[in-house]
């Protein structure tokens, strides 16, 4: 499978709008002009997850909490004068969502919806956070800096809804 398959929008529309932003990386990159660090995507620019990942990805396994659990080992060098070799060993959970323990997989989010508000289109800062549970329950989570008056947050609601960028995570 090819990578534009997957982290670009289909059709001609996607394609010239990866073509576009690959010349700007290019001269970005020989200019030396990039941005360090890289900064994320906007994500309202980003392909919907329904156009990328669930082409050819099925949630239904995830969402049974089934799905194996793999250990992968990356090889890593030091910035040091020998280039110690340093072997990074990550477990990664794909499936499952959680139940009663407190280890839940990378894709629990894919059961709830997860709407945010973010300071800024990078959504470097995110403000409110409130996940909705498929049988109906939710739970809200606003960054204490956003607080005013902690005995009641619902005017700092109000105010970061309508400053703030809304999103669904996807």
């Amino acid at each position: 499978m090819a990578c534009v398959e997957c982290h670009t929008e289909p059709g001609l529309g996607g394609w010239i709008q990866s073509k576009i932003n690959g010349v700007r990386q290019l001269y970005e990159v020989v200019a030396g002009t990039f941005p360090r660090p890289v900064p994320p995507p906007d994500h309202s620019l980003l392909p919907s997850s329904n156009d990328t990942c669930l082409r050819c990805h099925d949630i239904a396994p995830l969402l049974a909490g089934g799905g194996p659990i793999r250990l992968v080992l990356r090889a890593e060098y030091g910035l040091d004068t020998e280039s110690t070799r340093q072997t990074v060993a990550l477990v990664v959970r794909p499936a499952g969502f959680g139940g009663t323990g407190a280890t839940v997989g990378v894709h629990w989010h894919v059961a709830s919806h997860v709407d945010f508000l973010a300071a800024d289109t990078h959504s470097q800062s995110i403000d409110y956070v409130s996940v909705t549970n498929p049988d109906g329950t939710s739970k809200d989570f606003i960054a204490s800096r956003a607080i005013t008056q902690s005995e009641d947050v619902q005017a700092d609601l109000d105010r970061l809804t309508a400053s703030d960028y809304s999103r669904r995570m996807d």
